[in-house]
This record gives structure tokens, C-alpha cells and sequence, in this order.
């Protein structure tokens, strides 16, 4: 992905990706912001994205794809995001119903994950659920 972003970024301006990150400066914070997070334990966890999941598919997340799909938007960067890519595979066939929900909770997990390890070397204040 991040090669196929530095490409378009150079075929749209016509230079690097680098010389627009060297020039916004990521390097330095601008506010001073704290980061805050909830710490939920795993079987707590597992239940609500298992919840979520559910809630987006009752309220029409497989009618939504299908429309974009047919809007054009098939190719858009945002359909191979967690949830789209799965409900994406079952629209064309390549996912059983049965297996969707699963699907989308393994891949919301997995991202979790991977938001806990990006944000281990944070500062971030830690709250405990209740």
C-alpha cells in the first residue's frame, strides 16, 4: 500500500511523497496532546467487536457495498479496509454468509493488535474499563 500511495503521489504533483512529508514536518509535535485509551480485557474485547460486527451487518452493511460496487467505487482503497474487504469477498461469492461475521471479527482483532502495538511506544494515559 504504501508504495502504491508514494506512486500516485508522484504521478498526480510530479514529486516524491518524501519532499511533502520532509516539508509538514511530522517530526515535531505542534499541541502539546495527550493520548487516551481504554483498556479492556480481551474476553470483553472479543464481545464487543463480536457485537459490532453484528449491529453493522443488521443495519445494512452488505446493501451498503453492494451499492458502492455499483457506483464505480469498487477499486477505491477504502474497500480492502477491515469489514469492507470481507463484506467485498461475500458480495462476489468468495466469502459464505456464515462465514462473514467471523471474518470481520478476526480482521477487526487482528487491527486492534496492531493499534495496541503502534501505541506501546505512545504516551498514552491509560483507563481501565468499568
Amino acid at each position: 500500500m504504501r508504495v502504491s500511495r508514494a506512486l500516485e503521489v508522484f504521478e498526480l504533483s510530479g514529486r516524491p511523497l518524501s519532499t511533502f512529508q520532509a516539508e509538514h514536518g511530522f517530526r515535531s509535535r505542534r499541541y502539546a496532546a495527550q493520548l487516551v485509551g481504554v483498556r479492556w480485557p480481551a474476553e470483553e474485547l472479543n464481545r464487543r467487536i463480536a457485537a459490532r460486527t453484528r449491529q453493522l451487518l443488521a443495519a445494512g452493511f452488505i446493501d451498503e457495498v453492494i451499492r458502492l460496487v455499483a457506483l464505480g467505487y469498487r477499486e477505491a482503497r477504502a474497500m480492502s479496509s477491515v469489514g469492507y474487504r470481507q463484506v467485498l469477498q461475500h458480495v462476489e461469492g468468495r466469502l459464505a454468509q456464515e462465514e462473514l461475521a467471523p471474518a470481520i471479527d478476526r480482521a477487526t482483532k487482528v487491527f486492534a493488535r496492531r493499534q495496541r502495538t503502534w501505541l506501546r511506544d505512545e504516551n498514552v494515559l491509560w483507563f481501565d474499563s468499568v
